[in-house]
């Protein structure tokens, strides 16, 4: 989990502290951390490149742990570096650890990586993020080419199989009642432009926090669907679907 003090420094780093942290996240795939590599890939002075490895706590020679990349895209993100720059360094994981802390400090709880089944259909969901009465259904892709509303309906089948198998877990395993429960399917990328249509919406990660200031009450419907359930969400309850 990021820390807030780590969100306090996203408006105070330089564009050349922009370009050491973006060339530190694509560096931690080829494993440790090599700072004459950063220095000449990054092309600015060693103070700066010894500056923000004290600052942000990396030692040469090591590699960066999940922690480490996880804050240091939190940075990038709150500041200027543009959201292609961003897809280019992230790995798939990260992109959705980036995404799963975004909907946290949102104040919405969160689980990665949802196997759920009935029968002989399956389905994996990136994220599931919620509080009592509502449950964003998340798919995370970090495409690189444009995200066309063609490319976005290329998912729309997987997505409704997503919906129809969880609307029926929560069914079964908190049961029929009077609460009003609201199940959100959302595409996150990196970039992109908003969408929505009948099965799904689509945010790019800049443009998360604006869609979820957003009541889910407001929101419309399709692509909202309401379920009414004998009681509200729980981790012990949406935990219980992938058991």
């Amino acid at each position: 989990m990021v820390r807030e003090e780590s969100l306090d420094r996203l408006r105070r780093i330089s564009s050349a502290e922009r370009r050491v942290l973006l060339w530190l996240l694509k560096s931690s795939r080829t494993g440790t951390i090599d700072f004459e590599a950063v220095k000449e890939w990054s092309g600015v002075s060693r103070d700066i490149v010894e500056s923000v490895f004290e600052r942000f706590g990396i030692e040469n020679g090591k590699s960066l742990t999940t922690d480490d990349l996880l804050r240091i895209a939190m940075i990038l993100f709150g500041s200027r570096v543009s959201a292609e720059e961003l897809s280019i360094s992230l790995t798939w994981s990260l992109f959705e650890e980036l995404a799963a802390c975004l909907f946290e400090h949102a104040g919405l709880n969160v689980i990665r990586g949802t196997r759920v089944k009935i029968g002989k259909h399956k389905a994996q969901i990136d994220l599931l993020a919620f509080t009592q009465n509502s449950l964003y259904l998340v798919e995370c892709k970090r495409w690189r080419r444009s995200v066309t509303i063609g490319l976005i309906r290329s998912i729309e089948d997987s997505m409704r199989r997503r919906v129809v198998i969880i609307r029926e877990l929560l069914s079964r395993a908190i049961g029929i009642g009077d609460l009003e429960v609201r199940i959100i399917p959302l595409l996150l990328t990196v970039y992109g432009s908003p969408y929505f249509d009948e099965v799904l919406f689509h945010s790019p990660l800049r443009l998360l926090k604006s869609f979820l200031s957003e009541p889910v009450v407001s929101l419309p419907s399709p692509p909202v669907q309401v379920i009414r359930l004998s009681g509200p969400l729980t981790f012990q309850n949406i935990k219980s679907l992938y058991r």
